[in-house]
């Protein structure tokens, strides 16, 4: 059997006029609090034959301990039922989407050091195998020339003028070394460079996603705020007019 509650009942009233107990009805609806029920909820009313007990339950009421205030959910619940939705849609957990890739640049930054093997740089390799295939050609024309002066034959004459203008080369080469050395380094500053802008970028893409997330989370707890400041006020109320409840029936008990 089930009983609509009406204003104005109590678990003591619903008790007695279903011949069972405040406990049973509370038992077989699983209340928990005794002294708790409202207007437009369905009880289940067991079938219990036995004297009905109203110690237990004497007390109408909604949510906080007041009396029922008439339709089908005291406004008192429904604040209730608000703040168990508000607290169901609290933020999780904040993380960093780019904490990783910031770690990762600061310690690719941190461990950069310069240095400089001229045997490694293509430019240096393409100074080289030019300069000296220049070389060795000036040095054949050279001793071809000083041949030819002394008729045609190789001597030592011939040779030193060849190497001669094979030194000259090579020396020329020589000159190009620091040009390369400098701009080694400047693309090492430059790759520098760009992973610090790299980093700054990240970073503030960081602090947004922080600052979002902050601006939610104040958002969710001063909607908290509202919510619970408005769900004890209700309950205070609920309880003022309970108190008075209790007056009104001493007077005619």
């Amino acid at each position: 059997m089930t009983y609509k509650i009406k204003y104005g009942d109590t678990l003591t009233s619903i008790a007695k006029s279903f011949n069972t107990t405040v406990d049973a009805i509370a038992g077989a609806n699983n209340i928990k609090n005794k002294n708790l029920i409202y207007a437009g909820d369905t009880l289940y009313i067991p079938d219990v034959s036995s004297s009905a007990s109203a110690s237990a339950g004497s007390v109408r009421t909604v949510s906080g301990g007041g009396v029922i205030l008439g339709g089908d959910e005291s406004a008192a619940k429904k604040a209730a039922q608000s703040v168990e939705s508000w607290e169901k849609r609290r933020p999780t957990e904040y993380k960093d989407n780019y904490a990783a890739k910031i770690d990762s640049l600061l310690s690719a930054l941190s461990s950069r050091k310069f240095s400089y093997d001229p045997e490694k740089d293509p430019s240096y390799i393409k100074y080289r195998d030019k300069y000296l295939s220049d070389a060795l050609l000036a040095m054949e024309d050279a001793a071809g020339a000083a041949s030819a002066k002394t008729g045609g034959y190789s001597n030592s004459y011939a040779q030193a003028v060849g190497n001669q203008a094979f030194g000259k080369y090579m020396q020329d080469f020589s000159q190009i070394l620091p040009e390369l050395y400098e701009a080694a380094y400047d693309r090492y500053s430059d790759e520098g460079d760009d992973l610090i802008s790299r980093i700054k970028l990240i970073s503030s893409l960081s602090d947004e996603q922080w600052d979002r997330y902050n601006d939610a989370l104040k958002n969710y707890l001063s909607e908290g705020k509202m919510l619970t400041d408005n769900y004890s006020k209700l309950s205070k109320e609920d309880a003022e007019n309970y108190l008075k409840y209790l007056e009104i029936m001493k007077k005619y008990s």
